[in-house]
Order: C-alpha cells, then sequence, then structure tokens
C-alpha cells in the first residue's frame, strides 16, 4: 500500500529494519555507522512524521523509533522534537512478536513514553471505505469480539458465489495460502519458470525467511512485492509480464518493472552478525494472500476463508477490506472465528482520559523532554516545553506486510512453523488418533510442538559430524527426561474425550 508520494514504510525510513538492534547497539553505534547515514539524513531533514497502522507497532518498536530520532536530531525533546502524529485501530490487528530479537509483541501504548508523544487522542467514526450501516457495524462489531445476532445471520449470508472475474482470497495462516496460490498457479496453462534462490549459511534459518527456494511464476499471474525497491512499495500489487532468466518483469499500475534480487538475512543478536541469507527476487504469488498482508488495502471483490483465523480483530480487518457487500463472500464462519476477544488492556485504552485538542491544531506543536534511557521501564520522565525547526513532511507506514505464525502466551516459547491441524483435520480416521473431535485437543497439540521446537532450537545447528553427535546426544536426553515426560502427561490429561 502507497500512503502517497513520498511514502515508506517506518522501518525503512528510520533504519532500524527488522527491528534486530537493541537500544545500547543504537545509543553506541547509529550516530557513527555508516549503515546508518541515510536514515540520519532522512530524520534530520523531516518536521512531522505520520506512522499509520499504529496498532500494529510493538512497544520496543515505538521506543526504538524514538530512540534514533532523538539521536538523529541532537535533542533531548522526545522524538527530537519532531511533530508525530499516528493513526490506527488497536481493536484490529495486534503487534506480531519477534522473540528472536526480544519483542514480545507488547502494544506500543504500553510504553512509558506514548502518553507524553500523545497526550490528545481524536476518535474517527465516519467510515470512508463503505457506505452499507450493516457492513460498517459489522467491522465494528467483529474488531470488538461482540458480533450481535444480526451481525452473524449477515455474515452468514455471504456464503455464495461472487460474480466478479478478478478476486482477492484472504486466509488466516501462509500454509492455507501457500496451497491455494498453487492450485491456481496449475490453472494457469501458461509455460512456467522457475526462480532459484541463492543461499548462504545455513538452509536451517532461512525456512522463515519470507522468501521461497523455489519461486514458481507463470505469465498473467497475480503478485504482490515483499520488499521496497525503487518505484515500488511492500505490498504492492502487480501481474507478471514476462519471465525471462534474467528476473520477472511485473506490471505494478500500469508500469513495467524487472526485478531484482534481494538478500533475506537472518540475524543472530547473540553474535551481532548475519548467520545465513537467501537471494531471491522479492515478490509472491497473490491469488491469495494472508489477512495480515491485506492490512491497509481496499478490495473490490473478496473471499474470505474462516477456517484458520486464530487472532482477535484478524476477521475484522478482513471483512473491513471491501468496498461492498455485493462482491463479498464468506466461507467456514464459525462463531470462534468471529468472538475472539482482544486482551483488556485494548479495551481500556479508549476508555482513557486524553487532553482535549483545540481548534487551532497548537496541540500538536508541545515537546515532551526525555531524561531517562527507554530501556530503563522504573524510571521517570521530567516534562519540559521546546520548539522545533521548520522542515519538511514525512508520511510514514508502519511494516505489517511479515510472516505471522500463531502466537502463544508464553513468551520464553518459540511458535512451531508446522502446523498440525491440517495433519489431524485430514486424518482424523486413523486408527492410532483419539477417537474425539480435533477442537477437543488441538490447542494442546499445539503448546506441545511449541515447547518441543523451542527446544530443539535451542540446540546448535550440526554442521560436523562431532556437532551432529552433540546435537543428537541433547535431543535423545531431552526426549526421555523427567521434563519431557511430564509434558506428555500433561499433554495427555489436558483434553479428555
Amino acid at each position: 500500500m502507497q500512503l502517497g508520494d513520498g511514502a515508506v514504510t517506518v522501518h525503512h525510513w528510520c533504519g532500524i529494519g527488522d527491528g534486530r538492534y537493541t537500544p545500547e547497539f543504537l545509543s553506541s553505534n547509529f550516530m557513527s555507522d555508516d549503515i546508518f547515514q541515510g536514515a540520519r539524513e532522512r530524520i534530520r531533514k523531516t518536521d512531522s512524521l505520520v506512522i499509520d497502522v499504529i496498532g500494529m507497532a510493538s512497544k520496543k518498536f515505538f521506543d526504538m523509533i524514538e530512540l534514533v530520532c532523538r539521536l538523529s536530531k541532537s535533542s533531548s525533546n522526545l522524538f527530537g522534537g519532531l511533530q508525530v502524529i499516528a493513526a490506527g485501530d488497536f481493536k484490529q490487528l495486534p503487534p506480531v512478536p519477534n522473540y528472536r530479537y526480544d519483542d514480545d509483541g507488547s502494544y506500543c501504548f504500553e510504553s512509558l513514553l506514548f502518553s507524553d508523544v500523545f497526550p490528545h487522542h481524536i476518535n474517527l467514526k465516519d467510515a470512508l471505505r463503505q457506505s452499507e450501516v450493516a457492513l460498517i457495524n459489522a467491522v465494528h462489531e467483529l474488531c470488538d469480539g461482540k458480533p450481535s445476532t444480526q451481525t452473524e445471520a449477515f455474515l452468514r449470508s455471504f456464503d455464495r458465489d461472487v460474480q466478479c472475474q478478478s478476486v482477492t482470497r484472504l486466509f488466516g495462516t501462509n500454509f492455507e495460502v501457500d496451497y491455494v496460490n498453487s492450485l491456481f498457479l496449475e490453472e494457469n496453462l501458461g509455460n512456467e519458470m522457475i526462480y532459484l534462490a541463492v543461499d548462504t549459511g545455513d538452509r536451517h534459518y532461512l525456512m522463515k525467511s519470507g522468501a521461497p527456494r523455489k519461486l514458481i511464476l507463470k505469465v498473467g499471474a497475480p503478485v504482490i512485492a515483499t520488499r521496497n525497491l525503487p518505484g515500488i512499495c511492500n505490498g504492492m500489487q502487480g501481474v507478471v509480464a514476462a519471465i525471462p532468466d534474467t528476473g520477472p518483469v511485473i506490471n505494478f499500475s500500469g508500469k513495467l518493472f524487472t526485478m531484482t534480487r534481494v538478500n533475506f538475512e537472518f540475524f543472530d543478536p547473540k553474535k551481532s552478525k548475519v548467520i545465513a541469507s537467501r537471494s531471491q527476487y522479492p515478490v509472491k504469488l497473490a491469488y491469495a494472500m494472508t489477512i495480515h498482508r491485506s492490512q491497509g488495502m481496499t478490495i473490490n471483490a473478496l473471499e474470505i476463508d474462516c477456517h484458520s483465523i486464530f487472532q482477535p480483530g484478524q476477521l475484522g480487518v478482513a471483512v473491513g477490506r471491501v468496498t461492498s457487500s455485493e462482491n463479498l463472500k464468506i466461507v467456514n464462519f464459525s462463531k470462534n472465528s468471529a468472538t475472539l476477544k482482544h486482551p483488556e488492556k485494548v479495551y481500556a485504552f479508549y476508555f482513557e482520559e486524553s487532553v482535549e485538542p483545540k481548534d487551532d491544531l497548537s496541540f500538536c506543536r508541545k515537546n515532551y523532554r526525555i531524561e531517562f534511557s527507554i530501556a530503563e521501564d522504573d524510571d521517570d520522565s521530567d516534562k519540559g516545553d521546546g520548539d522545533s525547526d521548520n522542515g519538511t513532511g514525512c508520511i510514514i507506514e508502519a511494516d505489517t506486510k511479515g510472516d505471522v505464525y500463531e502466537n502463544t502466551e508464553d513468551s520464553d516459547i518459540l511458535i512451531c512453523p508446522y502446523d498440525c491441524s491440517q495433519f489431524l483435520n485430514e486424518n482424523g480416521n486413523l486408527s492410532f488418533l483419539p477417537v474425539t473431535m480435533t477442537e477437543n485437543f488441538i490447542s494442546a497439540v499445539k503448546l506441545q510442538s511449541n515447547i518441543l521446537f523451542t527446544k530443539l532450537e535451542n540446540f546448535k545447528s550440526p554442521s560436523t559430524s562431532e556437532e551432529f553427535n552433540q546435537f543428537y546426544g541433547s535431543l535423545h536426553m531431552y526426549l526421555t527426561s523427567k521434563e519431557h515426560l511430564s509434558t506428555l502427561e500433561t499433554l495427555k490429561d489436558s483434553k479428555k474425550p
């Protein structure tokens, strides 16, 4: 999605990329390291910062933006004295955690700085994408996780075919998206081109890189950009125009772009270096896409599959993409997917008191001075006033286009990328599986998978014979340990039929 001329993702604009850097590293290196030179210049030239989709910005990410702005401006004012305007809805998609970079996905309004940066809240009530009252009410109620009986009936009525040639299909997970995309690509009778990735380092780390090892494209296939390139923004949709050996040619909004390879890196924060990298063209098939990737889009004809929706706000965001119910189709609707609730702190945020804004907008110019490190959450800040110099405005969009996996409540547990739901649904008649409904034990099985995956991730990835012996020795010790047997007993007793 492009907000306007000059719009970029906030990750690119402020130079912190995928959030790999610690506050300590940025404090020591941001002003001296050449890799941040472009970001420093962009921040220095900026006077007004508009952050869209603020609901998906985590507390850590918000604090990092503030830190680099303050450093670049050489100011003790919050955000270096920038005028900061944020827009978004915390009752839509929550921030995506990244435990590898110590980001637990806390909401940005949980930052100690948030209330001082944004003392004024303005509730925008007019819907611009839709005009139908029933559709607007449905989006609001789904994001609240409280659909009325009328809204449920309204949504169930869309289990029908849509008479439209170009339909975008939304799913909750990447697993379903990849499967559906491959099916539709097979129906395209044109010749295919396979673009192989160039990998360095251990491929194990590249499984969740966001780029396929084999990118298979055909002329006429819809695609979506997954990285920023000159003239192309992450999330832009296009159509494959040509597939030469030198790289795919994509038609984005009537302009042809020859794609170039980019590096999808795996950064080890403990070693402070990239330990694996994949060079691939930054496009994905877009017959179908995840709801997270569709965030911010306006879609004319839409089909939503509710089967794998797992987060509060997800269904509301999906329904909110369409402009009219005439071109909306909803399959596998369930009350569970429509009634997922946000944490109570999200609802409480909308009832917090804020300062009444003034008609002359003078409230936008007030600065607060920071007197503590944002990494130290227990300290307090002193407030002061200041003025900022005039400069240029910069519109920013929060980067919400990454891959998302279902989260668990325990921030110390990683998310297993292998979803057992598909196996259980397809093989429920096997004799060795429990004779009970999948829903009765699927959450416990997923948690057990996450625990085991976490243990495997903690073992050093083997590359030599000695490391292989050590790896499998450690794995065997864990699988036969009391700790593992205890978790299996918990799994066994968790959901008895």
